[in-house]
């Protein structure tokens, strides 16, 4: 019975909770739904209102779109604005500061719309945006400002559609919804200042800071666009619900008390109070009777238990009393916490020791660049581990219990089994190689396998391609010329003495010298150079035969090693590569080289002796075919040098003609007047290796610039110095910018150390280069010309060549 009372007792009580927790709950749903309901209907009016706005302004984005002339684009604005009278002006910026005002209004010189903050925020954003509530410039009416970027197809920016919105007009939207009597609505900007409270004495007091909320509603405006929470204002229990504008940052509130909905809750709250008082009642007798015999001792247990914290102290104990009603349970209790100590302890000493060894494990997957499989007997992929999940070429579902025949292409599926069953069977690491496709590339691996337990094994999968790649290049350079690709001096040395048998006689060996070379590298630059001799491998390459050896064995040197090869056969091979070679032009200049060559008939010749005759007879070649080019040479620099820049043929041409003249002056013989004459024509030659842009710049060199352009006297040096015939005049054109008072360069040579020649082409060429237009300058007058060489004498021209240049300065 007494049970029974108890139980029944506590089913009353808990029936009358939950019926008055359910129309607690049901009251409260239906006070929110109804709130929420009204909210959404304000809401929507106000951003109906809004869609307006932003329906106007993407009518004047597409209007950009489609009009360039301003005078249609303002005509367009002030029609719109007679349409929209909730706009106050309608206007279009673009980034050149010119704004197009539907309104008329024109902004001063110094206003610059670009750092307005409607026209930033609309470029900062890819859709219509709402700036926060400003003063007019009438300083008489709150406005925002409604705007959009306007961008052209290629994503370049044509400037900025805006409109200006009174607040006055949204407010008025807003007037007619109140809550109730004690309630309000609200509308905040986006830093939440209020735009409008019903509950101030103005309604048009706008971007006030009074903060008519409690500080428990700041974080849910500032983390929820939208919400409801139940809060107390104005010493009134109620809910507010607020609701963030779409495209303004703005929130829309309303606060309502929970005594407009209170009749029915009071009648709840009054039934519960009844229940809860007699129910209250009938556990006070029972917990009154039975509390000596049954509570406090249950009490004191359950403290106790409460007190066991195995985090703190696992030998902690129970308290046992003889009278006690539990204490066979305590004696339990006390016997469990026995045994969970020793768990504990065991757990904690296999913990630490598992923690160990996963540390090390880790950090010995971290620094592999290996993938690690598990696999059973079966071949099963059991588990993987890798410190980097992009280095698997699968998903790990992809393969995890399936068996190596089944994920692995045939071959190497079978080759991992075997080594599986190999692996478990002898208890000895295995290791096998394996190339794969992966994303359309051979990738080359290393599988290392070895037993982990009876019945599985450990491989560790490698990726050995840049090894592979590696061993391939260091091979290849090993034997091979960087430049052409051809055999290198080694390659061809070993070759050699496999080559040097009686089964290959006749041997010949044919030494092939590149002429000009270093006339080429001088003139075009060292990439025409490499670009000579990768053309004359080429042709070596094309003739070769299968057993032939082509191999670069110095700078400008090849050689071909031609196995069963007769005399005559490698003049016939000589004839054809010489007929190839000849067609090849580099830089307009055809490709020349010395071939000589020896036969090796029986095998008691030293193959060096045959060497060193192939060698005399190319050196022979060259004396009489290496001048003849690199004159030829000289002519097509010249030529190259007037096509690439018309002005500096005029110039050589001009100053050639002066310095005959002034050696004419000078009394000079007619081999003297010949030398002058190709001196002055040649003496800026060095200037094919200058960049075409910098003689053709159309304004004053920099400073790096004019340094480059100084080096073409040592250029030209060069060039000349090559060729016999010319190479007596190298160090006219080497010196022709010296300075009689030794301020010039390249080497700062002083008086009679410039060569005479020298010195007569820097009058010529200073008053060449004066007289001369040029596209940054108008060339000065004759009479001025002659006083600046004049006034040079003795300090950058030589006085007595001045004095022979005066005699003849007439007649130029």
């Amino acid at each position: 019975m007494y049970y029974f009372a108890i139980m029944f007792a506590v089913l009353v009580g808990i029936s009358f909770f939950l019926q008055y927790r359910y129309y607690e709950k049901a009251n409260s749903a239906a006070m929110e739904q109804h709130i929420v309901q009204r909210q959404n209907y304000i809401v929507r009016e106000l951003e109906g209102g809004l869609m307006m706005n932003v329906a106007v302004i993407e009518s004047m984005e597409v209007l950009i779109h489609s009009v360039e002339d301003p005078a249609d684009i303002e005509a367009y604005l002030h029609e719109l604005l007679a349409k929209t009278p909730a706009f106050k002006s309608l206007y279009f910026g673009t980034p050149e500061n010119h704004m197009i005002n539907g309104s008329g209004w024109t902004p001063s010189d110094d206003f610059d719309l670009r750092i307005r903050p409607w026209y930033q925020l609309a470029i900062e954003s890819d859709q219509v945006i709402t700036t926060k509530p400003y003063l007019n410039a009438s300083k008489d009416v709150w406005t925002v400002t409604v705007a959009k970027a306007v961008y052209d197809s290629d994503g370049q920016l044509l400037g900025v559609v805006a409109g200006d919105h009174s607040l006055k007009e949204i407010i008025g939207m807003l007037k007619k919804h109140y809550a109730s009597e004690h309630g309000f609505t609200f509308l905040l900007d986006r830093d939440h200042n209020v735009i409008m409270h019903s509950m101030m004495a103005n309604f048009e007091n706008t971007l006030s800071d009074e903060n008519v909320f409690f500080e428990e509603l700041e974080l849910p405006l500032l983390t929820q666009s939208d919400g409801i929470k139940r809060m107390i204002v104005t010493d009134r229990d109620g809910y507010v619900v607020w609701n963030t504008v779409e495209g303004t940052g703005w929130v829309i509130g309303s606060f309502t008390p929970k005594e407009d909905f209170s009749s029915y809750e009071v009648q709840i709250k009054t039934s519960f109070g009844m229940m809860l008082l007699i129910t209250a009642m009938l556990f006070g007798f029972l917990i009154y009777t039975q509390r000596q015999y049954i509570l406090s001792p249950m009490i004191d247990l359950s403290r106790e238990i409460q007190d066991i914290s195995l985090d703190c102290d696992r030998t902690h104990r129970i308290a046992l009393k003889n009278d006690d009603p539990f204490l066979s349970i305590r004696k339990e209790i006390n016997g469990m916490l026995s045994e969970t100590e020793d768990f504990f302890n065991r757990m904690r000493e296999h913990r630490m020791a598992l923690s160990d060894s996963e540390s090390r494990m880790r950090a010995i997957v971290d620094v592999l660049p290996d993938l690690i499989f598990i696999h059973n007997h079966e071949g099963i992929f059991m588990d993987c581990v890798v410190n980097d999940e992009s280095k698997l070429y699968a998903e790990r579902s992809d393969f995890i219990g399936k068996s190596v025949l089944e994920v692995m292409p045939g071959e190497i599926g079978k080759l991992a089994m075997t080594a599986i069953d190999e692996t478990i069977r002898t208890g000895e690491m295995q290791m096998f190689e394996y190339s794969l496709e992966v994303a359309g590339t051979i990738q080359y691996f290393e599988a290392r396998l070895m037993k982990s337990s009876e019945s599985e094994v450990l491989s560790m999968i490698r990726n050995i391609t840049k090894n592979r790649e590696y061993l391939k290049r260091i091979e290849f350079l090993s034997f091979h010329d960087e430049l052409t690709d051809l055999y290198n001096r080694r390659y061809y040395e070993e070759k050699l003495q496999v080559l040097d048998v009686e089964e290959n006689l006749p041997l010949t060996l044919a030494l092939i010298d590149v002429n000009g070379l270093k006339l080429t590298n001088d003139a075009f630059g060292h990439m025409a150079g490499d670009k000579l001799l990768k053309s004359v491998a080429a042709v070596l390459k094309k003739h070769g035969r299968a057993d032939d050896i082509v191999a670069r064995i110095g700078g400008d040197e090849f050689i071909l090693l031609l196995p069963s090869t007769t005399s005559e056969k490698a003049e016939m091979l000589v004839d054809r590569i010489q007929h190839d070679v000849s067609k090849v032009l580099i830089e307009e200049v055809p490709i020349s080289i010395s071939i000589g060559w020896e036969t090796k008939y029986e095998i008691t010749q030293p193959v060096m002796d045959i060497f060193v005759a192939a060698e005399d007879h190319m050196y022979r070649k060259k004396i009489r075919e290496s001048q003849s080019m690199r004159n030829m040479t000289i002519q097509v620099i010249l030529k190259t040098l007037n096509t690439k820049n018309e002005r500096e043929k005029i110039h050589s041409e001009n100053v050639s003609r002066i310095c005959c003249k002034i050696g004419e002056a000078l009394h000079m013989g007619y081999e003297d007047l010949k030398d002058i004459e190709i001196s002055g024509l040649m003496h800026d030659i060095g200037k094919i290796a200058i960049n075409e842009s910098l003689l053709n710049k159309p304004g004053q060199l920099t400073e790096a610039e004019y340094i480059e352009v100084k080096k073409h006297p040592e250029i030209g040096y060069q060039i000349l110095k090559s060729v016999d015939a010319y190479s007596g005049l190298a160090e006219n054109a080497l010196s022709h910018h010296e300075r009689w008072d030794g301020g010039g360069y390249p080497r700062g040579l002083k008086g009679d150390e410039i060569p005479l020649f020298s010195r007569i082409i820097a009058v010529a060429d200073a008053y060449e280069a004066m007289v001369s237009d040029r596209s940054y300058r108008k060339g000065m007058s004759q009479e001025k010309a002659i006083e600046e060489i004049t006034r040079c004498s003795g300090t950058q021209f030589d006085p007595e060549i001045v004095v022979a240049f005066l005699s003849i300065a007439d007649a130029l």
